[in-house]
């Protein structure tokens, strides 16, 4: 007698149905799967940051221009007091006033600060000339003869009209002891010719170099 149990035509062909069915899911499952890993590929590379690149940035340095030529070296000190300015002024950011409003390059910047470019000059310039024995910053621990303190007014490049110059104005003061020397305004415009990064630089660079010159024949005039 036979035990095994023979299974009906109609199962059999239920089973495979559903074995058809299963396999089908399987392949569509499949494919959503690498459907949806593609999507998941794509956003991510698009949501991923792009690139940025860097501003180009400038730096101002003392030209071989030399004021004082021929005099007899003073044995007095001088120390340059942190210049004051705006804010703005104490950034990297190369500013511009259009409009009466201002603003600042985005693909141009300074490598220092033009407070700090004005320091930097100012301290070359006085070295180059050899007015005072020694020129101190502001942390040295020796005392000074005379102190020299500023105000950074302007320092950016403005858009008037069909006009386009740059513009510097600092305010400077000579201190001795506890006593003010005397104090001036200086003020350049520098008129460019288009509207270029590099002749933006120039002018600047002509300028900051002119302040300084004319700031030390001032200094040369009161010293003596």
């Amino acid at each position: 007698m036979n035990l095994k149990a023979k299974m009906p035509k109609n199962s059999i062909f239920f089973v495979s149905c559903l074995m058809l069915k299963f396999k089908a899911s399987l392949k569509e499952n499949f494919k959503k799967s690498l459907i949806f890993f593609a999507l998941t590929s794509l956003c991510a590379c698009s949501l991923a940051p792009s690139p940025q690149l860097n501003p180009t940035s400038y730096l101002i340095k003392a030209n071989e221009t030399v004021i004082l030529k021929n005099i007899k070296p003073s044995q007095k000190s001088i120390k340059i007091a942190p210049i004051q300015a705006p804010l703005y002024l104490k950034s990297k950011d190369i500013s511009y006033i259009k409009d009466n409003e201002l603003g600042a390059y985005t693909k141009h910047m300074w490598k220092q600060s033009p407070v700090n470019l004005v320091s930097t000059m100012l301290t070359t310039k006085l070295e180059k000339n050899k007015l005072f024995k020694a020129v101190l910053n502001n942390n040295s621990q020796v005392v000074a003869d005379f102190v020299l303190e500023s105000r950074l007014d302007a320092f950016e490049q403005v858009f008037e009209g069909d006009k386009v110059y740059v513009y510097i104005a600092l305010s400077a003061s000579l201190i001795k002891g506890k006593t003010l020397l005397n104090s001036r305004h200086f003020s350049y415009k520098i008129h460019l010719k288009a509207i270029e990064p590099d002749l933006a630089i120039a002018g600047f660079d002509e300028g900051l170099n002119l302040l300084a010159d004319e700031l030390i024949s001032w200094l040369f005039s009161l010293e003596r």
